[in-house]
């Protein structure tokens, strides 16, 4: 998700684990450090300026759906399911950055974005 004013772009990365078990797998390789971390990265073309937020971001793991609530009207617990990354861009509309979250069990994704589109 982007939101743009003149040069100023406030990007918004969601990053959901629709799978069943969660990014550590099990408790113990958790305890044990024998996963790493969720990493996301941005990359600035030339003319680019980070203005909040931070190139690489280590987010920690997402719970799987086995450790989710149900969820119902009468109750709005938060998830450990998804997270967010944000950052603050400067740069002229029409700018592609590029996105990457990895993780060494779920996997690689990628986006690209262009500043000043809806």
């Amino acid at each position: 998700e982007t939101k743009s004013s003149g040069d100023m772009h406030h990007i918004r990365m969601v990053l959901h684990n629709t799978g069943w078990l969660p990014t550590n797998v099990t408790k113990q390789g958790l305890a044990m450090n024998m996963v790493r971390d969720l990493e996301v990265d941005i990359e600035l073309p030339e003319g680019a300026t980070l203005i909040t937020g931070q190139l690489k971001s280590k987010l920690g793991q997402l719970s799987g759906r086995d450790d989710v609530g149900s969820f119902s009207i009468w109750s709005a617990n938060a998830t450990t399911d998804r997270t967010k990354v944000e950052w603050v861009i400067q740069a002229p509309a029409g700018t592609e950055i590029s996105l990457k979250a990895t993780h060494q069990r779920a996997g690689v994704v990628r986006a690209t974005v262009v500043l000043g589109e809806a």
